[in-house]
């Protein structure tokens, strides 16, 4: 069994490849929300995260590259199963 946080992980890969297939008319991901944030609230949000994912874990230098490899269902589905896989260690 997968631990939770990398289930997590590839759960937000699969909808961000939908994101990413749809008409571009639709752009919210390109938007930035301007927020100010209440006194104590964490600085990680789900765009930090995923940011720091692209380009760090999938070598993604830009949201163009993803979207290169997201127009090809295989390859993305490829691509959000690598970034997620867990090794699994046998006994000896």
């Amino acid at each position: 069994m997968k631990p939770l946080s990398k289930e997590v992980k590839r759960c937000r890969w699969k909808t961000i490849g939908h994101i990413l297939r749809q008409d571009r008319r639709n752009d919210c991901n390109t938007e930035t929300l301007k927020r100010k944030r209440k006194k104590g609230r964490p600085k990680t949000t789900w765009r930090r995260t995923v940011e720091r994912e692209r380009r760090k874990e999938t070598g993604w230098q830009s949201w163009e590259e993803a979207t290169a490899t997201a127009a090809n269902r295989e390859k993305w589905k490829y691509s959000a199963e690598a970034l997620c896989a867990t090794r699994r260690v046998e006994d000896s």
